[in-house]
């Protein structure tokens, strides 16, 4: 979908991998699941905000609390979306 509208587009199958990723490449939005195998969407989030603070993050989770999307936005997300999305 992503190469189609005109973005290179890559996908992490967890939070240590996104960790990975975004230490060695600099990418202009992740869009990161609060409840992930290994590290979480908040620890990516501070992450993030640590190592790029040109990358903008939108979580997004299924099970989400008000204090959840309290607390990314105090962080420096951009947006919290809950799931099912509704493209």
């Amino acid at each position: 979908m992503g190469e189609r509208a005109g973005f290179d587009v890559t996908l992490c199958v967890d939070g240590t991998e996104a960790l990975n990723e975004l230490r060695q490449h600099h990418h202009d939005l992740a869009a990161v699941d609060l409840c992930m195998p290994g590290a979480g969407g908040i620890d990516v989030l501070r992450a993030i905000r640590t190592a790029d603070l040109d990358c903008q993050v939108i979580l997004m989770s299924g099970g989400a609390t008000i204090d959840n999307a309290v607390e990314a936005i105090k962080l420096g997300g951009v947006d919290f979306l809950t799931k099912p999305l509704d493209l």
